[in-house]
Parts: structure tokens; sequence; C-alpha cells
């Protein structure tokens, strides 16, 4: 395997270098149906770029073996694309190629596009060797430079086999065979084994791995578009102190909100709360990895069952057990809230794939139960920490979704601490 930045120059290690994105204020990026890239999924969805005899021969050269074509892409995201690639070695392994297409032209851009895909590839090895039987995709080949002979930073890597959960739902014949029941206490299982990664670390974003095997270099929070960056921390207490305080805002949402009084009453909120679970058990603030983003569309499913996670930018937390977005309905996803919102619904991610209420209940339970059977500290932890991982939720969506999510937040934190009050004989 062949990995590089800038072919031909020598550069240092990858583990001797802590990235972090860039905090220019120039936008990097576009949103992805209109990125300039020749790779951009959305300019021509049924005409994708032709495969060039460029990323044939840079291909060729970072794995080692010949490939003879670069097929239509099979999935992407908002920053990358991937494709497959058929090689001349049958025998070998599938593989795909990760395509970074979404950045500016910029020297921003291009240091946001590089710094992104070293995080990712960080990421995968990490993962990789901590977790070896977790369905995770093993890191092949790279090049990281945005000016190389694709002219985009890549990371080759081997084929999961199975589809996204969302493409799932989008074939009739697919979906009428799916089975959540199967499926949830699998992915259950599989969860519990990323959690299941102890090491010593600060909360923030797994940015390189260090000197010794597997061990992650922590950086700082980089999505400076909700919050104002930071860390890492070396505590539950010190992460969410900042969490609140770096909530982006603006001043129109004081007409709605006291904006500044309310993120007071949530510090005090947090500080109880986390008390409580120190209480309760210490390893219920242990730092742990975790997926940022476990949704419909990085979950990978065949037959039902459970095919592996895709799409990784990891970080440590302490809120690393957490029920899948699309079984909850707890938090922001309350009924309770929607009366609040501009079409008084709530607003769900692929809402069609849904399973309805009640059995998302009973599929709830599956998961806890399976996770319980692997790790009683995670099962405990989906329980005891609900409220706290609701709290970020809503600290995430402000920015998106404006008066809603304000007036929704300041509800939520008076039941939330009227709860606490209750409980703790107030």
């Amino acid at each position: 395997m062949v990995s590089s930045e800038t072919a031909p120059t020598e550069t240092p290690p990858e583990s001797a270098k802590v990235e972090t994105l860039s905090t220019s204020t120039e936008p990097t990026y576009d949103p992805f149906w209109i990125a300039p890239s020749v790779y951009c999924p959305g300019r021509d969805a049924e005409n994708p770029p032709v495969c060039t005899e460029a990323m044939i021969q840079e291909f060729s050269h970072i794995l080692g073996w010949k490939v003879m074509s670069v097929d239509a892409h099979i999935g992407h995201g908002v920053y990358n694309v991937v494709y497959s690639l058929v090689t001349e070695d049958a025998a070998g392994p599938d593989c795909v190629a990760r395509i970074c297409y979404n950045f500016k032209d910029t020297h921003e851009g291009r240091e946001f596009a590089r710094s992104m895909t070293k995080i990712d590839i960080a990421a995968l090895e990490f993962v990789a060797n901590q977790a070896p039987n977790l369905l995770v995709p093993r890191v092949l080949g790279y090049n990281t430079d945005p000016q190389n002979k694709v002219n985009a930073p890549f990371i080759l890597q081997s084929k999961l086999h199975g589809i996204n959960l969302a493409q799932t739902a989008s074939n009739p014949n697919l979906w009428e065979k799916f089975n959540f029941h199967v499926f949830v206490p699998e992915l259950a299982t599989a969860m519990v084994q990323l959690f299941d990664i102890v090491l010593p670390a600060k909360i923030g974003e797994v940015v390189g791995i260090g000197p010794l095997p597997g061990s992650p270099i922590i950086g700082p929070f980089t999505d400076c578009e909700i919050f104002s960056g930071g860390g890492p921390f070396s505590s539950a207490k010190e992460y969410f102190l900042w969490r609140i305080a770096a909530t982006k805002w603006k001043e129109i949402y004081e007409a709605v909100v006291d904006v500044p009084a309310l993120l007071g009453r949530l510090e005090v909120l947090a500080r109880r709360l986390l008390k409580r679970l120190e209480d309760l058990d210490p390893l219920l603030l242990s730092i742990r990895p975790v997926h940022l983003d476990p949704h419909d569309r990085n979950v990978l499913v065949h037959d039902s069952h459970f095919a592996g996670l895709v799409d990784w930018q990891a970080s440590f937390s302490f809120m690393a057990a957490e029920f899948p977005p699309y079984l909850r309905s707890d938090g922001m996803y309350e009924a309770q809230y929607a009366a609040l919102n501009e079409d008084r619904s709530i607003r769900h991610m692929n809402a069609h794939i849904r399973p309805g209420r009640e059995e998302a209940e009973v599929l709830r339970g599956s998961y806890l139960a399976a996770a319980a059977v692997k790790s009683p500290i995670y099962a405990k932890a989906l329980q005891e920490g609900a409220v706290l991982r609701q709290l970020v939720e809503w600290l995430n969506f402000v920015d998106w979704d404006g008066d809603f999510v304000w007036a929704g937040l300041e509800l939520w934190e008076t039941r939330q601490t009227a709860a606490l009050d209750s409980r703790e004989g107030h």
C-alpha cells in the first residue's frame, strides 16, 4: 500500500501531525448539489463523471494492483462521494474510492478538504485497530492532496457488502422483507463493540493516531457552524460548561426567548445532572469513542442483518450510548414540542422509514436488552444519560431551526428542572 499527501515529495508521518479544520470565516464548501467538483453527485446523477486514465493510474499505484475501471458512484454525503472499483485480480479485496468533492478551490477550501480527509483516515484506522470485529471499512491507501492527479483528496478502502437503510427503504421489494427485529439487536451489539474501547483520552475529535499502536490523538471540536470550536476537554463537566457557553445564536431570537438567561439555566441544570450521574456510577461519565452520525444513510444492512457502519468521524465523548435516531421519541421528538414548530409537526429525517410509535418502543426494549447482555454499563448509560443527550441535541439544532428550537428548548428546560426538583425532593 502506498499512501501520500503530495507525491513525490516526502512528508512527515501522519502520526506526527495534529490536524484541525480551518476556522476561517470564509465558506469552505457549498450545498452538495452545487459543489464545483466534477465528482459532484448532484451535477448529473444519470451521467456521473467518466472514469479517467489519471484515476486508474493513481489508484493502481497506491493499491499496488491494477484497477481496470471506476464504476458509477454508489453513494454520497455532504462532502464525499463513493465509487466502486473494478480490479484486475478478481480474488483481491473489493474496493471503493471515497473522494472528497465538496470544497471550494481556495486555499481555505483545499485545506478544509485535506484536513477532513486526514481526520476520516485517523478515525477509520483507530476503530479498525481497537475493534477488529466491528464491520467498518479498512483503509487500503489514500492521497490527501487536493491538487493530486485526481484533483481531490481520496481514501481507497475495503468495500462493505450491503446497502444503507435509506436505500433499502426506497426499494419496495427489499423494504417489504426488512425486519427491524432482526436488525436492531445486531446494531446494539455493534455499538457496544465501539463503546467497549477504553483508552486514556480527552473529550474531543480523533484527529490522528499516536506513536503507540492504536492510540488516538484527540483534538478540538471543529463544527464552527453551530458552536465556537474548543477542546479537547478533560472531564464531562468541563465539556458541558463549554458546550453551553459556546452555542451560537442570533439576537433576533431574543424576541422569542431570553437566550443568555436560558443558557444560564441550562448550565445549572447540566451541573445537577452531572452530579447525579457521578453519584450513581462514575463509569457513566467515562470517556468512550462514538460515531458522530449513525443515521440511516451511514448504517449498512443485508437481508435485515447489520452489515457495517460508514462515514466515520469518530470523537471521544461520555455520551457514547444512545438509541438510533429512527427509534427515538424523546427530547426534540416529543409531540408536546410540535405545537411550537411553524408547521405544527415534528421533523424527522427520512420519516417514512421510522417504525410506528408502539413498534419503536418494542424495538428500543430489544436494543436495550441486547446491549445489556454485552455491556451492563452501556445499558445503564442508555437510560440514565438520556436527559444530557437531549440537551446536546437541542443545542445542536438551535442554529438550524431558530425560533422553534429556542422556544422548545426553554419549555424542555422548565420541565426537566421541575422533574429533577421533584426527584430530589426540592
